[in-house]
């Protein structure tokens, strides 16, 4: 949330571009509606709000590589597809906003696969570092969607032999792969979020114009404060396994000070 409202600040108050208001909207989005606190909404809202907000990505990626495409058609096609999965809730089966989902997937990898195409193509540094940008999401999406369809593997061979029965280490396997895939997903989130945060800071592709001291201070102020958080951590945790002793926050310092250098 600190990253979203952060980055949509950064790009409203300094952008040089209008097509990057479609990214305020994408990141706005990320964060409806269930992460907001006291705003309880459907599944289907939020996967419609998902798969909208895949649609203002894709424009976005049309916009940096100049593609000619009828957007109104797609944002119309979302509408439609919104509205029919509201209507399959009460008619069909709740599971149906699992499409908006599929349309969102769909729509963001085709963005990808077009800015990367547009990169190989021109060889420009700005695409370069834009796609770099985005990276971590794309990272993210691929290692949720492999987890996706390992956890439905793993349904089906618990539902075939009960409790993995003979199948005890393929399913213990399986079990330990999605979990990396878990921790893949949220490296890919910090991976997104702290590349683009550098790419707005510094300004190289998005247009953003930022004076060089409030980048400095910005920086300075996330590096001591995560200096404070790990230190304090870490020295309460060498006081909780070698009991009380003095010296604890600074022996703590040596590592977190290398760490973040």
């Amino acid at each position: 949330m600190l990253f979203i409202f952060f980055n949509s600040f950064l790009l409203l108050r300094y952008s040089q571009h209008k097509e990057n208001i479609l990214v305020v909207f994408f990141l706005l989005l990320l964060a409806m509606p269930g992460n907001l606190a006291g705003l309880v909404v459907s599944n289907c809202w939020e996967a419609a709000l998902t798969g909208l907000a895949a649609i203002f990505f894709h424009h976005f990626i049309l916009g940096k590589v100049r593609e000619n495409y009828r957007i109104k058609k797609l944002y119309f096609a979302t509408i439609l597809l919104t509205a029919f999965c509201f209507l399959g809730v009460n008619f069909i089966h709740e599971l149906i906003y699992l499409l908006l989902y599929v349309w969102a997937l769909v729509w963001i990898l085709v963005s990808f696969f077009l800015l990367w195409k547009t990169y190989k193509k021109t060889g420009s540094i700005e695409f370069k570092r834009l796609l770099n940008a985005f990276k971590g999401l794309l990272i993210a999406i691929s290692s949720l969607l492999i987890a996706f369809l390992l956890g439905v593997l793993i349904y089906i061979i618990s539902q075939r032999t009960g409790q993995f029965g003979i199948y005890a280490i393929q399913g213990s396997i399986l079990i330990i792969l999605l979990l990396v895939l878990l921790l893949t997903f949220l490296l890919g989130i910090l991976w997104f979020f702290g590349a683009f945060t550098w790419s707005l800071l510094t300004g190289t592709e998005l247009g953003v114009k930022i004076r060089s001291t409030m980048i400095y201070t910005i920086v300075g102020v996330v590096f001591v404060v995560f200096f404070g958080l790990l230190d304090y951590t870490l020295g309460e945790l060498l006081q909780i396994w070698f009991g009380r002793f003095m010296g604890s926050e600074f022996i703590a310092g040596i590592p977190v000070t290398i760490g973040l250098l």
